[in-house]
């Protein structure tokens, strides 16, 4: 069980009430507006504007050297044995997106929303547990990155839930500790330094990610 405000995306934006999340904000424009075109909303701009060109600028960082390529960190990557083959322009994370998907990403959320909003939350199986990996520091402060779920865990945060049942998965890394830094794959095969590798993971715990869209 986790504080929302302990949850974040894989670029660090955090899912609490009060911040710039893109869904977290048009599910709540949605409920101010319900005939709010999704042209007109947050995630709109988001994926409009959002488009990092690298790990590095994703998190905010403005590191010339020791760009990591976008969705490769430090650690290698949340998911186990990962081939580097995401596409950035069908990602539900970052844009540039078609107009078509951001569309289909609006409805889709608000279909769920209006769904859990009048039948409840319900973890029916052990798969419908928002999934993720946990960040820790060297002080035992602690973040969930959530891999599976998002739509949910934004969800969550708009009808105002404070605390949630989250799970590690099968296939991806479970923790990823700061005091482990020397032997993160990247670090030791000498791709990014030890400093910009601090810098990367501290940016899990900063809110300077949560600008407004």
């Amino acid at each position: 069980m986790i504080n929302i405000d302990q949850a974040v995306t894989i670029f660090g934006r955090s899912f609490s009430s009060d911040c710039a999340h893109p869904l977290v904000k048009t599910i709540k424009e949605y409920e101010i507006n319900p005939s709010v075109e999704y042209r007109d909303t947050t995630l709109y701009r988001y994926h409009s504007k959002f488009k990092p060109k690298n790990t590095n600028a994703a998190l905010g960082i403005k590191e010339e050297l020791d760009n990591l390529p976008l969705f490769q960190y430090p650690w290698g990557a949340f998911r186990l044995n990962y081939k580097g083959d995401k596409n950035q322009f069908i990602s539900r994370f970052c844009g540039p997106s078609a107009d078509e998907m951001v569309a289909d990403e609006f409805h889709s959320t608000i279909a769920l929303y209006m769904d859990i909003k009048n039948n409840g939350y319900k973890l029916i199986r052990k798969k419908s547990i928002i999934g993720g990996t946990f960040l820790v520091k060297e002080n035992g402060e602690k973040k969930f990155v959530v891999l599976q779920g998002n739509h949910r865990m934004s969800i969550l945060s708009a009808l105002g839930y404070k605390n949630i049942l989250v799970n590690t998965m099968a296939g991806y890394q479970e923790y990823i500790r700061e005091e482990s830094l020397k032997n993160w794959v990247n670090v030791d095969e000498g791709c990014c330094s030890s400093i910009i590798s601090r810098e990367i993971f501290h940016a899990f715990f900063n809110s300077k990610n949560n600008v407004e869209y």
